[in-house]
């Protein structure tokens, strides 16, 4: 089948969307299928056009056999909702107008949301190509958007909520990527078609034969620290508040360290806190090679895996990694992921944006004996094998198949 992703985020960049976008492409290839993706110069997170992309309205490219049509965005680095959006809409218009040119028709069409505004381009594409839309939502917006702390009654939510509205009738399959998703989908949208397509991780990338004990050592961390690990973008998202915070209350516990590894918007601020209140057991370091990730989670006792605020119906990805490594996690609470930590036991939560709660969940890892703590670990472990990208990518293949071909579509279960 000829499958078109339209999405600004794809690698080189590196990110949750990024990496999930780029999994299922490569497994989707494997299954035979003709994949190709419309998508931007590469820019995030640092908000500049990568070395190689500068100075180009589009460029073509194929990466692991996979179709890669990039056009023209206004790159930013801003904590600014405005100029973040404005960023989106310039990437929207240069792949309508130039993109489009460069893309052979394909059979199916899909589209990763957020973000939102990408639906009058998918949805003109479709009109256009005259083929199945498939919209992939990894975080259920507007009331994502209003869990940040912005106002329900904004000109802006009611802009995203007419997109939402617009893009589920104009889908002919709407993928969720966890239960309550699609269980809050259903109920606010009785009349749509939705299925599961779950987040996942590479157990064979993530697992904990990958742990090295320099990866530790390269931070400054010996085999005595208990090291709480965050490797991703410091955003607005994150809530990254919280790392600042613990850290004061972990203060007294002299083999506790935060590792603070990436780069984002936040990352300034956080810098500049921990100078001016000597947080040295908060340690920072530079973005690293995608391929490094699994080792540097490995070889680490905890993972961390915040958010700003309580999401229900969101997962993170980076919980799935944690647990393909055998790394407990310290979750922020009532996302999807405490679903799982409840009846399996594979780590704690914590209350977004609360320090002294995140504190609190470290200790009590910090304070299992070497047996439960090792039994935890093996329970991680057991449990990725339910979120294993094959797998996923198998479910995912079969879906696309049946909805081409018209056919009733396969019973999924998270």
């Amino acid at each position: 089948m000829k499958l078109t992703i339209l999405t600004p985020f794809f690698p080189p960049e590196t990110g949750a969307p990024q990496s999930r976008l780029y999994e299922m492409s490569k497994r989707l290839k494997q299954y035979g299928h003709d994949v190709q993706i419309l998508t931007a110069l590469p820019n995030a997170p640092v908000g500049k056009i990568f070395p190689g992309y500068r100075w180009r309205l589009w460029h073509r490219e194929t990466i692991d056999g996979i179709s890669v049509v990039r056009t023209w965005m206004w790159a930013v680095k801003s904590k600014s909702s405005v100029l973040r959006l404005l960023s989106i809409v310039s990437w929207l218009f240069t792949a309508l107008f130039i993109g489009f040119w460069f893309c052979r028709r394909p059979q199916l069409l899909l589209w990763n949301s957020p973000p939102l505004f990408s639906a009058p381009v998918a949805n003109f594409l479709k009109r256009i190509w005259r083929v199945p839309l498939v919209m992939w939502v990894a975080d259920v917006w507007p009331i994502t958007y209003i869990r940040l702390g912005n106002d329900p009654n904004s000109m802006g939510v009611k802009l995203l909520a007419y997109l939402e509205r617009k893009s589920y009738k104009q889908a002919d399959l709407i993928a969720l990527v966890t239960p309550g998703a699609q269980e809050d989908v259903e109920e606010r949208f009785p009349n749509v078609t939705t299925t599961i397509w779950s987040n996942g991780v590479d157990t064979e990338l993530f697992q904990p034969g990958h742990a090295n004990p320099k990866q530790r050592e390269a931070y400054g961390l010996t085999k005595d620290h208990f090291t709480v690990v965050f490797a991703g973008l410091h955003g607005m998202f994150q809530g990254m508040d919280v790392f600042t915070e613990a850290a004061k209350e972990l203060q007294s516990e002299p083999n506790v360290r935060l590792l603070l590894v990436g780069d984002g918007v936040r990352k300034p601020e956080l810098l500049e806190t921990a100078k001016r209140e000597n947080l040295t057991n908060l340690i920072f370091g530079d973005p690293i090679p995608k391929s490094e990730v699994p080792a540097l989670i490995a070889s680490c006792e905890v993972s961390a895996v915040p958010l700003c605020s309580r999401m229900p119906g969101t997962m993170p990805s980076k919980f799935y990694e944690a647990l393909a490594s055998g790394v407990p996690a310290v979750v922020a609470a009532e996302c999807e992921a405490q679903r799982l930590i409840d009846k399996y036991e594979v780590g704690f939560t914590y209350e977004p944006g609360d320090g002294k709660s995140f504190a609190e969940a470290v200790r009590k890892l910090s304070r299992l004996s070497p047996e439960e703590f090792d039994a935890m670990r093996r329970r991680c472990r057991e449990l990725s094998a339910r979120f294993e990208r094959d797998r996923l990518a198998k479910s995912a293949h079969e879906t696309l198949v049946a909805l081409e071909q018209n056919q009733p579509l396969p019973k999924i279960s998270w």
